[in-house]
Order: C-alpha cells, then sequence, then structure tokens
C-alpha cells in the first residue's frame, strides 16, 4: 500500500521476503530482499536471507559478494565461509573443464582460510589427475599439516604419487611421523 508508513511497510516486505524463502520461492524472495537492501542499505538479516538463498542456488559469485557485505556490515570474519564457496567455484569450473580458473579459485580459497583443508584435497586430486605426482604430494603433506584428520582422505593419492615418483621410502617415514 501506498499509504503505509516506510517502516510497515519495510516490515511486511521483509516478512514476505521470509515466507517466499521458506516456501521455496526463491526468485521472488531474492527480488523482495534486493529491494529492501535498496530502501534500508545494508540490513544484516536481509543480507544473511539472501546469502541463504546464493547458496541454495549455487550462485557462488553472488554467495562472495554478500558474505563481504555482511563482514563489513556486522565485523564478523566469514573467511571460512568465502573459502568454501571459493572451493565450490573451483569444483564448478572443473566440471565445466574450465581448468585455468580452478587453480585461482583454490588459491582464493586458501588465501581466505589458511586452514581450508578442502581447497589442498581438491588441488591434491586435480594435481595427480594430470600426473603431476610432485605437487600431489605437496597438496597432501599441506593437508597432514592443516589437520590431520584430513590424511585419510589424500592418502592414496600420496601413496600412489610416491611410488610414481620412486619415494616410496619418504613416504613410510612420512607416515610414521604422522
Amino acid at each position: 500500500r501506498p499509504q503505509l508508513e516506510q517502516s510497515y511497510r519495510l516490515q511486511a516486505l521483509a516478512a514476505l521476503g521470509q515466507d517466499y524463502l521458506s516456501a521455496g520461492v526463491l526468485d521472488r524472495a531474492e527480488r523482495l530482499f534486493l529491494d529492501l537492501i535498496k530502501l534500508q542499505k545494508e540490513d544484516q538479516n536481509v543480507l544473511f536471507f539472501l546469502l541463504k538463498i546464493y547458496q541454495q542456488e549455487k550462485e557462488w559469485r553472488k554467495a562472495i559478494q554478500i558474505a563481504r557485505r555482511l563482514e563489513y556490515v556486522t565485523g564478523e570474519p566469514m573467511r571460512v565461509e568465502l573459502a568454501q564457496f571459493y572451493c565450490e567455484l573451483a569444483e564448478s569450473e572443473l566440471a565445466l573443464s574450465q581448468e585455468k580458473h580452478v587453480s585461482k579459485y583454490l588459491k582464493q580459497a586458501i588465501v581466505e582460510d589458511k586452514l581450508c583443508v578442502r581447497a589442498n584435497i581438491l588441488g591434491a586430486t586435480i594435481a595427480f589427475e594430470k600426473n603431476n605426482y610432485k605437487m600431489a604430494v605437496d597438496y597432501c603433506k599441506k593437508v597432514s599439516m592443516q589437520n590431520i584428520e584430513y590424511l585419510p582422505e589424500v592418502l592414496r593419492i600420496m601413496h600412489e604419487s610416491s611410488v610414481e615418483l620412486g619415494r616410496e621410502q619418504e613416504f613410510t617415514k612420512f607416515l610414521g611421523k604422522c
């Protein structure tokens, strides 16, 4: 209603957007939340709902933009989430055989979160598939340094790469240290 007071109008639009989101009508919810951003500027709740939408839609570039805005508005770091979004971008580029962007996204994931194990697991997998065994082993070692609990995820890659490089003894020593 045009004569509705601005604060009530904003509340109604936010509630309607949440209803659309709950019902799974993401395009309408997105439009409403984007309109609210124009009216309210940096409302963290609206940004949070937009982030949720972009994650469901797998719109990783948009999710990154909104996460950065949320960081700015809330002052809360979103390094872990941003790193995961970059890993998602890397995986989607890999699926599209756009390999030149994959390493860029994996590097950016590590820049965002130095403890992003997923980026190094993906790096190890890609390097192994390209027969770049030395790089695969390096990625596997990074995984073990970041979080030893994820070592089983890359152990086969590390072992087979070590065999290909003729470094089985190094692999055995490495396992002993772990």
